[in-house]
């Protein structure tokens, strides 16, 4: 039985799940779900919060600080879902304290240099981090990446983001590299607009393809969309990345002397179960997206962002 804990009671730590909502889209939910888990605590610093799980979740402890939490109890597995900003400082803590398997949300820390030294802490203390790019652990995506070379030689790659680059825009920068391959170059095509979430357009560079990602106001809505098309065939990830469509080289019903692209089917995001599959897999040592994985992600993210 692993002693489980989470700081920052915000969405998707706490607030995305209810105790009579069957869906689970949080760390807490998940742990609750897991026979292999037991959720000791939760730490906010809004004192409101806490006290709204403890109401809402029975005989889990609540702590506005995180050093007395870990001082009271045995935690063998945290969830880091505080701002971005109090990361490392809550990494380094646990790390400090003892506990061996972090979950933590992304972006991991502020900036590329604060992730190098957490990666530094993480090997002094041997702890086992994954970071939360959920994406990655869905059996669709993974369904993807196999079948991406069927699509033949790529030609074109497209996407659209909203709600930060660092945010957001992290997201389909971790998903390019791993779906394509290391990244060689980047560049702004925009500059930058919003002050809760600077967002900005720009290119990356693979070996073989460039991509163009495209930023939107997220006031006007939510959009999280990649459009990877190849020399005979093309996968659109649409619906904020619910929808994967694959489509291949068809004749056209109404002038069969064209060939076009037509679907070939659709993979749906498992929106009600990414959460408990990620924490099912981290608990049996699955390789999932690491520490040094998201430092490749906002060394490019900083790279964007000098001005």
């Amino acid at each position: 039985m692993f002693n489980c804990a989470i700081v920052g009671c915000g969405k998707i730590g706490v607030s995305f799940d209810s105790p009579n909502d069957n869906s689970i889209r949080t760390h807490l939910k998940s742990y609750i779900d897991n026979k292999e888990c037991k959720l000791v605590a939760v730490c906010d610093p809004n004192l409101k919060k806490v006290k709204q799980v403890s109401s809402n979740w029975k005989k889990i402890k609540s702590y506005t600080s995180l050093e007395k939490l870990l001082e009271e109890n045995s935690i063998d597995v945290l969830s880091i879902c505080s701002p971005t900003e109090k990361h490392f400082e809550n990494f380094s803590l646990a790390c400090k304290a003892g506990v061996k398997k972090i979950w933590l949300e992304k972006p991991s820390a502020e900036n590329s240099n604060l992730i190098e030294k957490m990666i530094q802490i993480k090997n002094e203390f041997g702890v086992n981090v994954f970071v939360n790019y959920f994406r990655r652990y869905d059996p669709s995506f993974i369904e993807l990446k196999n079948e991406l070379a069927d699509i033949g030689n790529l030609v074109s790659i497209s996407g659209l983001y909203t709600k930060g680059l660092r945010n957001n825009g992290s997201h389909l920068i971790d998903l390019l590299i791993w779906l394509v391959g290391p990244i060689k170059n980047q560049n702004l095509t925009t500059d930058f607009e919003g002050m809760k979430f600077p967002s900005a357009s720009f290119n990356l560079s693979f070996k073989n393809i460039d991509a163009n990602i495209k930023s939107l106001n997220y006031k006007n809505f939510e959009m999280f969309e990649l459009d990877i098309i190849g020399s005979s065939g093309r996968v659109v990830i649409n619906d904020s990345g619910r929808n994967i469509d694959f489509y291949k080289i068809s004749k056209s019903e109404d002038y069969p002397e064209y060939e076009i692209l037509k679907l070939s089917k659709r993979l749906k995001f498992n929106s009600n179960n990414f959460m408990k599959n990620g924490l099912e897999l981290f608990l049996n040592s699955q390789s999932l997206p690491s520490l040094e994985e998201d430092f490749k992600v906002q060394k490019v993210v900083d790279s964007l962002s000098v001005d």
